[in-house]
């Protein structure tokens, strides 16, 4: 079922709107957030005083098109959270700051990745009096709350946790590009020490090089 393209629809807790002019990802609800933490700066949007009641959590999210059928899923991280806040704002110009790109007609605008991989449609156009709005779904996995919440024990016991830098982990898995590590690496529950890749990695230049064309000499 196609979603009502309205301005009510801005209130859902799974409807974000596209915006450029919003430097970080914004909720009203902590539906379905872990990892929340106060934030220790102020959010200030076009009208009114700055907010300083303001948290950042992750939120594990199913990207659906405006017909509701899923077509990926991602985690976004570090979203601000105040219920001051009267949308969901999706923040593309983090997406862009991270190397993801722009396109779009009158029907879309679309994000993706640096390796054309993964995408993010805002399909839902939401007509105004002076032009419209871009909207995407993604539905909250509900779920994840409680399943992340550790008990004090769980919380210090990490003598487990498989740690390495994002070089080592580059080369566990088999020399694939810096998006796909840091994907696998969450998935696996590794802690990667930093987020940085070496200029060069000796095993891809030499996966790469190609013998030096030369000339054979005849003997006379």
């Amino acid at each position: 079922m196609e979603i009502t393209a309205s301005m009510q629809e801005l209130k859902s807790v799974d409807i974000w709107m596209g915006h450029t002019g919003a430097s970080n990802h914004c909720t009203f609800s902590t539906e379905g957030m872990y990892n929340l933490e106060y934030k220790p700066v102020a959010t200030m949007s076009a009208t009114g005083a700055a907010n300083n009641e303001t948290k950042s959590g992750d939120i594990n999210v199913k990207a659906c098109n405006k017909n509701g059928i899923e077509y990926t899923d991602f985690t976004m991280e570090g979203v601000n959270y105040s219920p001051a806040y009267n949308f969901n704002l999706f923040s593309i110009s983090k997406s862009l700051s991270k190397g993801w790109k722009l396109s779009g007609n009158a029907q879309c605008i679309t994000l993706t990745s640096p390796s054309d991989e993964s995408k993010i449609v805002f399909d839902i156009v939401i007509p105004t009096t002076q032009g419209c709005i871009f909207v995407t779904m993604l539905v909250r996995n509900t779920k994840i709350t409680a399943a992340n919440v550790k008990t004090d024990k769980q919380k210090k016991d990490t003598s487990r946790t498989p740690t390495m830098t994002l070089q080592e982990a580059h080369a566990k898995l088999g020399h694939c590009d810096k998006e796909k590590v840091i994907r696998t690496a969450k998935t696996m529950g590794w802690r990667l020490l930093s987020s940085q890749m070496p200029p060069l990695c000796e095993a891809c230049a030499m996966g790469k090089a190609k013998q030096k064309r030369y000339q054979k000499v005849v003997p006379e």
